[in-house]
């Protein structure tokens, strides 16, 4: 990627819940297509091309509301 590209960036990290619901809140991010980055214990999904996937976006927004999960979005235009 050059400087010229586009990024999106979504983190997520899990809520700290004991027993079977974590293991579920972890499972319904994997799903999304999030990718855990061990060295910064979160999960993420990186666009190129700039653009929010909102599906995704919609699918990561419920988590949280039941999880507690934290979602956040970066973007940057170089």
């Amino acid at each position: 990627m050059d400087n010229n590209d586009d990024l999106t960036l979504i983190r997520v990290v899990l809520a700290p819940i004991d027993g079977p619901r974590w293991d579920e809140q972890k499972e319904a991010v994997k799903a999304t297509g999030a990718i855990y980055q061990k060295p910064t214990h979160a999960w993420t999904i990186e666009r190129p091309d700039g653009k929010l996937p909102v599906d995704t976006l919609n699918d990561l927004y419920a988590i949280a509301a039941e999880y507690g999960t934290k979602v956040r979005i970066v973007t940057s235009r170089e």
